[in-house]
């Protein structure tokens, strides 16, 4: 349960900055949530090392379908307002964090 109210917080802190930067009330907010999601992104380049899977275990946050659907969300987002980089870089976070997902699972069962 705390895992995911810290996903809800900072995935909500994410979207809330982009949403308010990028519908024009805010330039520093917009900043905010531009450093979170492309910290996202290159963390999620960690993903690709073996050694970090190997360590990860298959107890996450929150079920995959609202992973996936905040995921599509925050493209759309940033797809609507032009952020097209940024958006396909997003993609590439939400194939790598869904494909190692799914490889836990299966190495665990």
């Amino acid at each position: 349960m705390i895992k995911a109210i810290k996903w809800t917080a900072i995935n909500g802190a994410m979207f809330a900055c982009l949403w308010v930067g990028l519908n024009g009330y805010s330039q520093g907010v917009l900043n905010i949530g531009l450093f979170i999601t492309w910290f996202s992104i290159l963390a999620s380049l960690l993903l690709l090392s073996a050694d970090v899977r190997e360590e990860m275990e298959a107890d996450y946050s929150v079920p995959q379908w609202v992973d996936v659907t905040f995921d599509v969300f925050v493209i759309m987002l940033l797809v609507f307002h032009g952020y097209m980089f940024t958006a396909g870089m997003y993609v590439v976070h939400t194939i790598i964090t869904n494909i190692v997902r799914n490889f836990i699972t299966a190495r665990d069962q």
